[in-house]
This record gives structure tokens, C-alpha cells and sequence, in this order.
């Protein structure tokens, strides 16, 4: 019984510090967006930003692929949180900028008297 307690708790301990990382990751990505330049190829830029991206969107144009990834970014001193999106046209960075809207924990209740 004891053996099967500790084997939980060091799985739930992995979990909790799996998702510690994954947001200081996004807590610090306004300081590692400025590490990247316009240019760069896509390999570059993910080993600059790390692997926590997500696809979205591609296509073909009249002048050549182009590929969109986004990554999660959450500040604590602005209490703002969004994305920054990347394009990338024949694997070379072309654009980016940041999406950005501002997160409110409070609940405003309006009483009639």
C-alpha cells in the first residue's frame, strides 16, 4: 500500500513539475523573441524559441510556401497573456508580431438596491 502511495505521488510530483516548466517556458518568451531575427530559417528560430509551437497555418502563393507557428507567452507584470505568430516563406522567417489581450481573474458582481 505504501509502495503504491509513493509511486503516485512521484508521478503526480512529474506532472506538477512538468507544467511548472511549460509555463516559465511561456513566461520567458518575451525575452527570447528578441534573440530572434528576420531571415532566419525556421530551424534556427525553434532552436532559439524551443519546441513548443504549434502549426497554424500554410499555404501556397504566387511567391512561393509559407508556414505560420505560434507560440504561448503569458506575462506576469502586465497580467497579459497571447501568442506570437511567426510566418516563415520558403523556410526563412518573413514576419512576426504578438497577439496580445489582457487576462482579469476578477469577477464583477453588480448588485441592484
Amino acid at each position: 500500500m505504501k509502495r503504491r502511495i509513493s509511486i503516485t505521488l512521484v508521478g503526480l510530483m512529474g506532472l506538477l513539475l512538468t507544467a511548472c516548466g511549460s509555463m516559465i517556458q511561456s513566461m520567458q518568451m518575451d525575452s527570447k523573441i528578441k534573440e530572434i531575427e528576420l531571415g532566419m530559417t525556421r530551424k534556427e528560430v525553434i532552436a532559439r524559441l524551443g519546441n513548443d509551437y504549434e502549426a497554424v497555418g500554410a499555404g501556397v502563393t504566387p511567391h512561393g510556401t509559407f508556414e505560420k507557428i505560434s507560440y504561448y507567452t503569458y506575462s506576469i507584470t502586465d497580467g497579459s497573456e497571447g501568442y506570437y505568430i511567426l510566418t516563415f516563406r520558403e523556410g526563412r522567417l518573413v514576419e512576426w508580431y504578438k497577439d496580445k489581450k489582457r487576462v482579469s481573474n476578477h469577477t464583477h458582481i453588480t448588485t441592484n438596491k
